[in-house]
Order: C-alpha cells, then sequence, then structure tokens
C-alpha cells in the first residue's frame, strides 16, 4: 500500500511539472509551483526528487531501463537468432512500442530537455556496440563504434519522426526503414 500511496505521488509530481513546464520556461517553474499543482508539500517534492531537473533523469532512466530489459531478452537467444532478429526489425519494433506506451513523456523529453536527443544517441551507441559485439567478437572495436553510431543517430531521428509526426511515419514505414539501414550496416560486419 504505502509503494502505491509512493508511485501515485510521484506521477502527481511528474503531471504537474510536466504541465508547468509545457506552459512556461523550465527555468521559471519552481518546486512550489510543482508541488501546489500536484497538490503535495514542498518535502514531499523532496522525499521523491532532488529538484526539478532530476524529473528529467527519472523519466529517461525509466524508459532506459525498459529498452536495456528487452535487450537483454534478446542477448539471451544465440548469434544466428539474434542477426535474424534485428534482421526482421523485431528489437526496433520493442524499442518502439515502448516509445509509444510512454509516448506523451517521450514527447514531452523532445520538446522540453534540451539534451535528451544526445543523452538518447549515447545511450543507443552503448547498446548497440553491446549488440553488435555478440553478433561478431572479432570485428574491431573502431568499426563497432562508428556502425553503432550511425545505427543510434537514424535511431533517435525515426523515433522523433515516429513520436512527433505519426500520421506521416507510422511503425510500419519506419520498421521497414530501420530494416535496410540494420541490413546494409550490420550485414556488412556478420
Amino acid at each position: 500500500m504505502y509503494q502505491n500511496k509512493r508511485e501515485k505521488t510521484r506521477k502527481q509530481i511528474i503531471n504537474a511539472f510536466m504541465e508547468l513546464v509545457s506552459k512556461y520556461e523550465i527555468k521559471e517553474v519552481t518546486v512550489k509551483q510543482i508541488a501546489e499543482l500536484a497538490g503535495v508539500s514542498r518535502g514531499t517534492f523532496y522525499q521523491h526528487y532532488y529538484d526539478k531537473y532530476a524529473i528529467f533523469d527519472d523519466q529517461k532512466k525509466m524508459i532506459f531501463q525498459e529498452i536495456v530489459a528487452q535487450q537483454n531478452v534478446f542477448l539471451e537467444k544465440k548469434e544466428s537468432s539474434l542477426r535474424v532478429d534485428l534482421l526482421e526489425g523485431k528489437f526496433v519494433s520493442k524499442i518502439l512500442d515502448i516509445v509509444k506506451d510512454n509516448q506523451d513523456t517521450v514527447t514531452f523529453l523532445f520538446n522540453h530537455d534540451d539534451g535528451f536527443s544526445s543523452q538518447a544517441s549515447d545511450f543507443f551507441e552503448r547498446i548497440n556496440q553491446k549488440t553488435l559485439t555478440k553478433i561478431n567478437p572479432f570485428v574491431t572495436t573502431k568499426r563497432i563504434e562508428i556502425i553503432a553510431a550511425v545505427i543510434a543517430t537514424v535511431l533517435i531521428k525515426f523515433i522523433e519522426l515516429y513520436i512527433l509526426y505519426p500520421d506521416k511515419y507510422d511503425k510500419a514505414f519506419i520498421l521497414k526503414e530501420s530494416r535496410e539501414l540494420i541490413r546494409v550496416n550490420v550485414l556488412s560486419i556478420l
């Protein structure tokens, strides 16, 4: 019961923060305003977050953890199965599902957190390197880093298009294009 109440309070704080930052510049929003809109005291706010910027970090961490959990499921597979899944776009599909499930948060981060795209790109580079190394541990580190960076950059753009322009860039289109990108880049190291 305590955990449910804590989670409910945390969500109230996040929603209040998102509402205020959508209306005002983040530097104009105060912890007092967030707490008032969330219906909690400032002390309660600080039980959950160090400052208002920590809310951004919390949201990114939550989404990144979900993606890493999915990656771990894929990495448990044999190399041949992993290659097939990657070439069929199954991992990208899971990422898009996570993004869609957290669409409001991801949209908010793209629109209001100046460092989100860069942090997400770094995150995807790291997980891509791990995946590419598993596929072929004999490829040079430099080559894996370059391919991981290319895939990460494009993946961030795909996610941004998918979230911000869903009518023009639906999941089927993104998956088709990502499969082609993976086929061209990943097959070159297989």
